[in-house]
């Protein structure tokens, strides 16, 4: 039960939303965030080397052109700074002192050797700087930035050749002072991206108590629902405008299907009591007239067989008027059995069943009818064929009985892989409900038969009518492909 209750829970709204959109956006944040702290950091180190090349090749041209001066007044000097009188060696340190980065830099002048002839430091001054990063370059006469190790100290380290002198001028500080403030600001970014990411989670925490805990109540209300507690969902649930819409749609779809069963129970009832009618008024009939003609017959047989004792003349009289009545008996038993049963469908077929359908309409209530055919008219299964008769049985029974028409026609149209039936009056005609359960509201318990045999083949019945303008009742059925004629015995 308990992996049950884990497992649904894992596919519930909230994991869901949580794992395949807020988790992903949070990884890729971070993902970028780091990727973005990278190419900064490659980004300051490129600016920061080019800066210090520039600055150390601006600082040599200067030394260059004063040491150019002094040279040429002194000549050469290969005794280095020891070449040079007091003052000019006080200007050179200077100098220098000036070209070291405020804070922690510091500036060097060497010679050919690597050995320090100034330094801008007021920490101990090494002797000599060989070995150490980017003298060799100057000493070879290159220029450029190089960031390297210095005692375990990350340093920027410019450098650039002072031809006129053969010396070198090498110009270091610590990286983290170059950009402390800016890479502190770029490392507290993911941390910020983090919060940010953190913040957007617990918004959608609180953001999905309005969309999963509605959808939740609904999804309660909605089993409900399937249990017939109509009045389920009209209680509202809270949450977005579409979920309440949804809801509101449902409640509107309970609402159809009670409408629907109501009427579906009128139909019912209207069904029930129609056979009970049809019942009372086929035992009404049959007292009245068949067994009453069955009474007056054994009266008639005992005064022929009377008769035949002293007038056989008179016997004869007798037996013609049994063999009348007889045939009205018969009649009448035969008018029963076709209104239980389509005597016509079973013995003659579809199309003669419908023709005298039609004739019938015309002789009893004096419509003019017309019946028609058309396409490859084919044999069809015994159940679609009686829901075909019992169709335009029961549209020409309403034309007879509401439509007040002077002139019915019905089609019989054979398709591929269906058979069309079609029941047009002339007659006053009736605005059609919206929806099917309309006609029980209406009374119109026949229409709604129609349907549900039309249903019941996997049809459909296409009403069509408007006041004054007649009716139209057209019955879309499928039905196998076959070339058995239906005219055929």
């Amino acid at each position: 039960m308990s992996k049950r209750r884990a497992r649904s829970w894992l596919r519930g709204m909230p994991i869901q939303l949580l794992l395949w959109t807020t988790v992903p956006a949070i990884i890729i944040l971070i993902l970028m965030a780091g990727a973005g702290v990278v190419g900064h950091q490659r980004a300051m180190q490129d600016l920061v080397l080019t800066r210090d090349a520039r600055l150390a090749r601006t600082a040599a041209d200067y030394l260059s052109d004063r040491l150019r001066i002094t040279i040429e007044k002194r000549g050469a000097l290969t005794n280095g700074i020891h070449g040079m009188d007091q003052e000019e060696r006080r200007n050179l340190e200077q100098l220098v002192a000036d070209l070291a980065p405020a804070g922690e830099g510091e500036a060097f002048l060497i010679d050919r050797q690597g050995r320090v002839l100034v330094a801008s430091g007021t920490s101990p001054t090494p002797d000599s700087l060989s070995g150490q990063p980017g003298v060799d370059a100057v000493l070879a006469g290159e220029a450029g930035a190089t960031i390297a190790a210095i005692d375990g100290t990350d340093m920027v380290i410019g450098y650039a050749p002072i031809p006129p002198a053969g010396w070198g001028l090498i110009i270091q500080e610590p990286w983290d002072v170059v950009v402390g403030p800016m890479m502190r600001f770029s490392l507290v970014v993911p941390l910020i991206l983090a919060l940010a990411a953190v913040a957007a989670l617990i918004s959608i925490i609180f953001g999905l108590r309005s969309i999963a805990h509605p959808l939740q109540q609904l999804d309660r209300q909605a089993a409900r629902l399937a249990w017939g507690e109509f009045e389920a969902v009209k209680t509202p649930v809270g949450g977005t405008q579409e979920i309440e819409d949804l809801r509101r749609t449902l409640n509107h779809l309970a609402q159809q299907i009670q409408a629907y069963r109501q009427g579906m129970r009128d139909y019912i009832g209207a069904i029930t009591r129609g056979q009970e009618e049809e019942r009372k008024r086929l035992a009404r009939e049959l007292h009245d007239d068949t067994v009453q003609d069955l009474i007056a017959l054994g009266h008639r047989i005992e005064m022929a067989r009377r008769a035949l004792e002293y007038d056989p003349q008179a016997a004869a009289e007798r037996l013609d008027e049994l063999r009348a009545l007889v045939g009205e008996t018969i009649t009448d038993v035969r008018r029963f059995t076709r209104a239980l049963r389509p005597i016509y469908l079973e013995d003659l077929g579809l199309l003669p069943a419908l023709e005298m359908l039609v004739q019938d309409v015309g002789e009893k209530a004096g419509i003019a009818g017309q019946f028609q055919v058309s396409g490859s008219s084919r044999r069809l299964p015994e159940e679609l064929e009686l829901t075909i008769f019992r169709i335009a049985q029961e549209a020409l029974t309403n034309v007879v009985q509401h439509a007040q028409a002077t002139q019915v026609e019905v089609k019989l149209h054979f398709a591929g892989h269906e058979v069309v039936l079609t029941i047009a009056d002339d007659g006053v005609g009736f605005d059609v409900p919206e929806r099917p359960e309309g006609l029980a509201r209406r009374g119109h318990f026949g229409l709604l038969g129609m349907q549900e045999r039309a249903a019941l083949v996997g049809g459909r019945l296409v009403l069509e009518s408007e006041a004054g303008r007649g009716t139209r009742v057209t019955a879309h059925l499928p039905s196998p492909e076959s070339s058995s004629d239906l005219t055929s015995p």
